[in-house]
């Protein structure tokens, strides 16, 4: 669901920046939970 918030915001070329501070933090979170749960 997020990712398609992000696709669609970006694919627009809107808030080219914020989208990609929440792509960030959504990798940065998988990354994370990722490396903790291992």
């Amino acid at each position: 669901m997020v990712s398609m918030k992000i696709l669609s915001c970006c694919s627009i070329f809107l808030c080219l920046e914020e989208c990609f501070k929440v792509f960030y933090l959504q990798f940065s979170l998988v990354f994370v939970k990722g490396t903790f749960s291992n």
